[in-house]
């Protein structure tokens, strides 16, 4: 019986992880050395879109993608940062959402972002934490993007 379960589990492992690895058929693409590329950051983060996008850009460049501003398929990143004080409003940290998803044009001009894959994440950082630690995770979370885009493009 337990030989049994040991397989059963295997095989519900093994089918779990084909199908999570099977890449999107929307992420094909004719001209897949080009992705459009869109980034966001709110005001209260302790980093700039122009630093953010500066690091997602270099994740582009090892890829040898070129980012565009075309919408028929293209990465979103969008961050949102929210200052966490204490009751006396001295600053404690950063609670940072990032967002990352790609996205596209439907014929009726509407834009969309795809559910999956989201390759965002949620980060509190110390208020004494450098600006870097920040951007490391939003140019991580990009090479994971920029990864699934890459290997449904083979």
């Amino acid at each position: 019986m337990r030989i049994l379960k040991t397989l059963l589990a295997g095989i519900c492992l093994a089918l779990t992880g084909n199908t999570l690895a099977a890449p999107a058929p929307w992420l094909q693409q004719n001209n897949s050395l080009n992705l459009g590329l869109f980034v966001w950051v709110s005001e209260d983060c302790p980093f700039t879109e122009t630093e953010a996008s500066s690091q997602i850009g270099s994740e582009f460049r090892k890829a040898r993608l070129t980012p565009t501003d075309s919408l028929e398929l293209n990465m979103t990143v969008s961050v949102d940062c929210m200052v966490i004080e204490s009751n006396d409003n001295e600053k404690m940290g950063t609670a940072v959402y990032v967002d990352n998803r790609f996205g596209t044009q439907l014929v009726d001009g509407s834009n969309v972002l795809y559910e999956e894959p989201n390759n965002g994440m949620f980060l509190i950082v110390s208020a004494d934490e450098p600006k870097s630690r920040f951007l490391y995770h939003i140019q991580q979370s990009a090479k994971d993007a920029i990864k699934d885009y890459v290997d449904s493009n083979r």
